[in-house]
């Protein structure tokens, strides 16, 4: 239920991008992701497995998917 959730932000994120990149005429827009995904990206990552507590695999992979519904129907300028 929580990925759908992020899903759908991730949409609405990417769809409000897009149309300020439209309209953004003197190219100061600055897009990145946002620093909770990143956070949760780099925590992920960094977990040390060696006493057991290995990374769930499921929310690894779920962190990824919502970092590529990022890009769906996304332009490039």
């Amino acid at each position: 239920m929580a990925y759908n959730m992020l899903q759908q932000a991730a949409f609405k994120r990417t769809e409000h991008l897009v149309i300020e990149a439209g309209v953004d005429t003197e190219g100061a827009l600055v897009i990145e992701l946002p620093k909770e995904l990143l956070l949760i990206l780099q925590n992920l990552i960094g977990v040390d497995d060696s006493e057991g507590e290995g990374v769930d695999p499921l929310a690894y992979l779920l962190a990824w998917l919502v970092t590529f519904d990022l890009f769906v129907d996304a332009v490039s300028g």
